[in-house]
């Protein structure tokens, strides 16, 4: 069956992200209460090795598995997945232990994180970044555009936080990961927890942090599949279409459709 973007969630964190509140049945209610006839939850994955962000621990991934399952309900499709933090080095741990052993239904891809040149990691949405890596960013979205284990990447346009103005390398950096989105045919995704953020300055001007226009008037004029997702992390925030229909129906922006099939627990953006 295929669902409008305005009917379709696929981006949801709750309290196994270590900084979100509220089980999935939470969300489940307010989802229904929105109109939403396809929820998914996409908690952060845990990883093998450290890494400076909070997420689910390996002990939890079970019961989080089970409290999604769990969820029986005759107006929201509910779907199992997971955020995933990019490195190259774990494409078979994603593929063989989620989407394999413990038949999650579908994956999203994500940078949060970057080396800076201390050595440090580096938030790719931080206004204080001082050594953000803008090189390492690209190329890290782009292998995971490329490694086509994902549904779609998230909040591609993260980076741009970490800048005070819109210059020539964040116009060359945008254009490197529309381009590599375009080649790939893989969606986008305008981030809703975006338009919750404190509004910034820029150029004299306030705007959101992300999602950039200037980004998205790119990825338009490339023709990119494009979604939207709430990227809630409480579950009053579980429906955030109607910020990111405005914000794209300003710069003429379709949103991609969903065909899911709710037997096999198939998803295909189309």
């Amino acid at each position: 069956m295929v669902y409008s973007q305005k009917d379709v969630n696929l981006h949801t964190h709750t309290l196994f992200s270590h900084h979100g509140s509220g089980m999935p049945l939470d969300y489940v209610g307010k989802a229904r209460e929105a109109g939403l006839k396809v929820l998914g939850f996409s908690e952060h994955l845990p990883l093998p090795y450290y890494f400076p962000f909070d997420r689910m621990e390996n002990n939890e991934v079970t019961e989080y598995k089970e409290s999604v399952r769990a969820i029986k309900d005759e107006k929201v499709i509910v779907l199992l997945g997971g955020e995933c933090d990019w490195n190259k080095s774990l494409y078979s741990y994603y593929k063989d232990e989620f989407l394999s052993r413990l038949n999650f239904d579908y994956l999203i891809g994500s940078v949060h994180y970057v080396k800076g040149k201390d050595g440090n990691f580096e938030y790719a949405g931080s206004k204080d970044a001082k050594d953000f890596d803008l090189k390492s960013y690209v190329d890290m979205y782009c292998s995971l555009l490329s490694s086509h284990l994902f549904l779609y990447g998230c909040h591609p346009d993260l980076f741009v936080s970490s800048f005070s103005s819109w210059n020539k390398d964040l116009e060359a950096a945008s254009r490197d990961i529309i381009t590599c989105a375009k080649e790939n045919d893989m969606p986008l995704e305008i981030n809703g927890n975006g338009f919750c953020k404190p509004l910034v300055m820029r150029e004299g001007k306030e705007e959101y942090l992300y999602p950039k226009k200037e980004f998205w008037m790119m990825a338009k004029n490339e023709g990119i599949k494009t979604v939207t997702a709430s990227d809630a992390h409480m579950p009053n925030r579980v429906y955030g279409y109607d910020k990111a229909l405005l914000f794209a129906s300003s710069l003429s922006i379709t949103f991609s459709e969903y065909e899911i099939d709710e037997e096999k627990r198939t998803i295909k953006i189309i």
